[in-house]
């Protein structure tokens, strides 16, 4: 099945909180009991996607399951909900880099459909945000909690939580991440 994934150019949209929040590693939740573990097993195969060079975006599937894009990003890379560390991973073999999931909401969201983006840069769409914690050297359950400093849609200011950075944080240390 990945192949004709690959084979036919399709991107694929995944819920890393359907996985961590909604079923165990054990197959005794509702959802894998449905549908037996052997196609309870080839399920949420993120990992497996992205080294078969298939486009990954990743989203909450809200209302359905929690927007959060910072908890989605730490149960991509822990395949457990965030901050939960006692509850146990769901195929963690599946499991994506930091690098990889916070792609999944930015660049591989943009090549899903179709057009440039999530990246920063001169000249390129300015919707970002900026947080406190960089996401590719934080551990997963302390990004999900990261403040927040800046939202920026379409180049406007929507979010302004810059007095954040009197905690500590220094324009350097945000250069040199």
């Amino acid at each position: 099945m990945l192949a004709e994934i690959i084979n036919a150019g399709a991107a694929t949209s995944l819920q890393p909180t359907h996985c961590a929040l909604y079923s165990r590693a054990d197959h005794t939740d509702n959802w894998s009991r449905r549908l037996g573990s052997e196609r309870a097993n080839h399920a949420w195969r993120t990992r497996d996607l992205r080294d078969a060079g298939a486009i990954v975006a990743l989203g909450s599937d809200w209302p359905i399951a929690p927007f959060d894009p910072r908890a989605i990003i730490a149960s991509a890379q822990t395949r457990r909900p965030a901050g939960r560390p006692d509850v146990e991973p769901v195929q963690p073999r599946q499991a994506l880099s930091a690098r990889a999931a916070l792609e999944g909401y930015t660049s591989q969201y943009w090549r899903s459909v179709g057009e440039e983006g999530g990246i920063v840069e001169i000249g390129a769409r300015a919707d970002l945000t900026v947080v406190r914690h960089n996401p590719l050297t934080t551990a997963p359950d302390e990004f999900a909690q990261t403040p927040v400093i800046l939202t920026v849609v379409d180049g406007e200011i929507v979010v302004d939580g810059r007095q954040v950075l009197t905690a500590g944080v220094t324009l350097d240390s945000v250069q040199g991440a």
